[in-house]
């Protein structure tokens, strides 16, 4: 199948300040995701979507291929990814276009190679239309409340329940990876569909660098990863 990875990447960050070329352990958050790219080895090509020359530099390093800047107007605070994407697939001709397009989330560095392969795998082996990473809930929906006339009342009226075994499988999109057929995504202007499979991931793999927080967390868990594959 022919794929391309995808990478958002702009320059700005609302949280930690530029936030995509952070060094974790040694190597940006960018080039932690752009090296699982190249290792996982099955891309046709990994494109990485900025407005920033510092970006373009980093991802050029890297093996990441910046054929246009991304405009100002799609690299704002509130700019969804969906428009990122379909503004890159306009780019180019209709005809070079690949089959699927695989979205890989900088924020997400502990993702690892096998999640990558094992999303290919699915979307190769089966009809669906889209494989989006999820991993389970910390907190489930059942037991959350809301404020309702200044008081706390279930935020779910139905299925209620007090034992943790009781509650049905409840999972949450982490971001870290979205596999979707382009035919689909052109079509639709959607990922997440009827016919979306999840790749689930531990909640380890799944740490989602948004704050100074979930960076300090990732660095623990990558020195822990890197501490273990030297005692092997």
């Amino acid at each position: 199948m022919k794929i391309w990875a995808v990478i958002p990447a702009r320059g700005g960050s609302r949280g930690i300040p530029d936030k995509n070329l952070r060094q974790l352990n040694g190597k940006s958050l960018l080039a932690h995701t752009l090296q699982s790219a190249q290792i996982y080895g099955g891309f046709e090509r990994i494109l990485v979507s900025t407005d920033s020359l510092r970006i373009r530099q980093e991802a050029e390093q890297w093996g990441g291929a910046v054929p246009f800047m991304r405009p100002a107007a799609l690299a704002q605070d509130d700019t969804p990814t969906l428009p990122v994407v379909l503004h890159l697939l306009e780019q180019f001709p209709e005809q070079e276009l690949p089959e699927a397009l695989c979205m890989l989330q900088v924020t997400s560095p502990l993702r690892r190679v096998e999640h990558i392969a094992r999303a290919v795998r699915l979307l190769e082996q089966n009809t669906a239309d889209a494989i989006v990473s999820v991993s389970t809930v910390r907190q489930h929906p059942y037991w959350m409340k809301k404020v309702s006339n200044n008081f706390l009342v279930p935020l779910m009226t139905e299925g209620k329940s007090h034992r943790r075994q009781d509650l049905p499988p409840a999972w949450f999109l982490n971001g870290a990876l979205y596999l979707v057929r382009t035919e689909h995504l052109l079509r639709f202007h959607t990922v997440i569909a009827d016919r979306t499979l999840p790749l689930i991931m531990d909640a380890e793999d799944s740490i989602d660098i948004d704050t100074e927080l979930d960076f300090k967390l990732a660095e623990l868990l990558m020195q822990e990863r890197a501490t273990n594959a030297c005692i092997v």
